[in-house]
């Protein structure tokens, strides 16, 4: 059989917009100068079919983001010349955001990144290396305003304006170009419930099946529905026809989810190859399955999780060699097609390269692959519930925090009554979008975590007050204060190879780091943890000495230098595997002195099971 390939990427972001019509953080501007142009434009232009999904979401973002006027706090503070403290806080804390990649562009913005104190001309000189180093390969390339300031290392006001208004012109040509190629039969498009809910989820609470559930839980079935048919009607007026699929959002799915969206009429669903294990251990990725009337698509985990967690520690011939010792006969690649390339030296070296290998196989578009008949058909009667991450919905549901978000989106969506405000229930289904449940909770850390949280709190106000009613008495408070000292979500297991990935440590615990009279350094700034279910325990350990030191664990004595050995490795990060135990004491050793100790507690995995 010919080796098949399709390839899928995932374009998202919530709606970051509050009740006031403001948007708070400027995301959907950073990717789209970055990647919503860049990753079909390259694609298309190494001939390869590839899909894009696009969040509706995300889309009507990017249609207001057309506009230099776009009410978006960034932007506004930056072209303004005089700032307020707070403003120029706000402005700072946005830009610390960038990741070293993109930073290490410019030796200058690194070089003022650490500067303690900023004068007016240098904090415009910091605004403009953001913007520009946000800037993708198309702009560095196409771009006279941009390749001119890319060669300068200070500017002036009015430039920073005029590159401003470029970006945003730029910013208009998105939507259209993933038209034309889809039209054109370039490219594929899909779409995602509208809001980027958790579909089951919002079905049946009870598809959470272990985690710990809220204690208030409102019917949101009618909800789930309606994020569907709203998705479908804007991808139809936007491109002109209908999705042929859908990638429910986060990969989530349950039988009861299956169903719904098989009353769409859609010839695809795409979900997580865990998923496929998990309704049944013998199923393999080489055949096609089917669900009633919608061919079920499994996400090869392998190399997806390679191409978005790995190769940016790799040189791009490197990760390449590692493809092709990776790729199978039936290759599903599926992946967020943004986030990934923050982190990689060269993104666009890379895709040059992947495209070009895997564009001497069989590539299909997920639709093509739908129809595909060199495969055996299998039809499963059945599906397990979960999503990409872990096969479960740990990342939504089960923390503390989450469950309360969850109680507090449920009270307002009862005081909705059975003929609900409009502006009232848009707001509730913007807030029922899985990323404010992604940032509640220990699962995942965000410096801008008080954001989202007044993004999803807001809205939830707003509604009160459209109905003319007292805010719900548990609104005050979602956040916990000891955040940093989590527990593990499920078990982990990681490869023990120096580098972190995401994937590996979604779910592990955070060990909060306290000064101590012994500190005479700080060289460990945290370290994650997590077990698996035969009892070993995984530490990720983030230190700004990676040689020269010793670790000492519970007496065993660690040769802290880079390379990998039988139990432990160091390269971005120490990695340690160790037999499980109940508590940790590390301590640093330099020149035989122990300069930094901690101690904490192996938190136990919360698996009580509340109906």
């Amino acid at each position: 059989m010919d080796r098949l390939i399709s390839i899928l990427w995932h374009m998202h972001q919530p709606c970051y917009k509050d009740a006031s019509g403001e948007y708070i953080m400027p995301w959907v501007f950073t990717h789209a100068i970055k990647d919503y142009f860049d990753m079909p434009y390259t694609a298309v232009n190494n001939n390869v079919k590839a899909t894009f999904n696009l969040v509706p979401s995300l889309i009507v973002q990017l249609k207001d983001y057309s506009d230099f006027d776009v009410n978006d706090r960034f932007l506004k503070y930056i072209k303004k010349k005089e700032r307020s403290e707070y403003e120029k806080e706000y402005i700072f804390d946005i830009i610390k955001s960038t990741s070293f990649s993109l930073i290490n562009k410019f030796p200058r913005f690194k070089e003022l990144l650490n500067q303690p104190y900023l004068n007016m001309d240098s904090m415009n000189d910091l605004e403009v290396f953001f913007l520009l180093s946000h800037c993708g390969d198309y702009l560095q390339h196409h771009s006279d305003t941009v390749k001119n300031l890319m060669r300068k290392t200070t500017f002036l006001w009015e430039e920073k304006i005029a590159l401003i208004g470029e970006l945003h012109e730029f910013i208009s040509k998105i939507l259209p170009f993933y038209k034309d190629a889809f039209i054109n039969g370039s490219i594929e498009l899909s779409t995602t419930p509208f809001y980027h809910p958790i579909l089951p989820l919002l079905l049946n609470v009870n598809a959470a099946e272990q985690l710990e559930k809220p204690r208030i839980f409102a019917d949101f079935k009618a909800d789930a529905k309606k994020q569907i048919e709203m998705a479908m009607e804007l991808f139809e007026n936007e491109f002109g026809k209908k999705p042929f699929g859908l990638w429910p959002s986060e990969g989530s799915v349950s039988a009861e989810t299956l169903d719904l969206i098989d009353e769409f009429g859609l010839s695809w669903v795409a979900t997580d190859e865990d998923i496929l294990h998990k309704t049944n251990p013998s199923y393999t990725l080489n055949k096609r399955y089917f669900y009633k009337n919608l061919t079920v698509i499994f996400r090869n985990k392998t190399i997806s999780d390679r191409i978005g967690f790995m190769y940016r520690y790799l040189k791009t011939d490197d990760a390449i060699v590692d493809l092709k010792k990776n790729l199978s006969d039936t290759n599903m690649i599926i992946m967020d097609g943004e986030n990934a390339w923050e982190y990689y030296s060269n993104p666009a070296e890379f895709l040059n390269a992947f495209y070009k290998e895997v564009g001497q196989y069989e590539v299909l578009t997920m639709n093509e692959f739908a129809r595909n008949t060199k495969l055996e058909a299998f039809e499963l009667d059945d599906i397990a519930s979960g999503s990409w991450i872990g096969a479960d919905f740990a990342i939504w549901m089960g923390d503390s925090e989450k469950n309360r978000a969850w109680e507090i989106l449920s009270r307002a969506k009862s005081s909705l009554g059975d003929f609900p405000n409009e502006e009232a229930y848009k707001l509730l289904l913007i807030d029922e979008g899985s990323d404010w449940f992604w940032w509640y909770g220990q699962t995942n850390y965000t410096k801008h975590k008080k954001l989202y949280d007044y993004l999803f709190k807001s809205r939830i106000a707003e509604v009160y007050k459209l109905l003319n009613k007292p805010l719900d008495e548990i609104y005050s408070f979602i956040i916990e204060q000891n955040e940093y000292n989590r527990a593990p979500v499920s078990y982990i297991k990681a490869d023990i190879d120096g580098r972190e990935t995401f994937f590996e440590y979604a779910n592990a615990g955070y060990a909060e780091i306290k000064s101590s009279a012994i500190h005479t350094q700080t060289l460990i700034k945290g370290v994650k943890y997590g077990y698996d279910e035969r009892s070993n325990l995984y530490l990720a350990i983030f230190s700004t000495k990676l040689s020269g030191i010793y670790l000492r664990i519970n007496s065993k004595v660690y040769d802290i230098k880079r390379g990998v050995f039988e139990d432990y490795a160091v390269d971005k990060i120490i990695e340690i595997k160790m037999p499980f135990c109940d508590n940790i004491k590390l301590e640093v050793l330099k020149d035989g002195v122990v300069v930094q100790e901690i101690a904490f507690e192996i938190k136990k995995i919360n698996f009580t099971w509340i109906a």
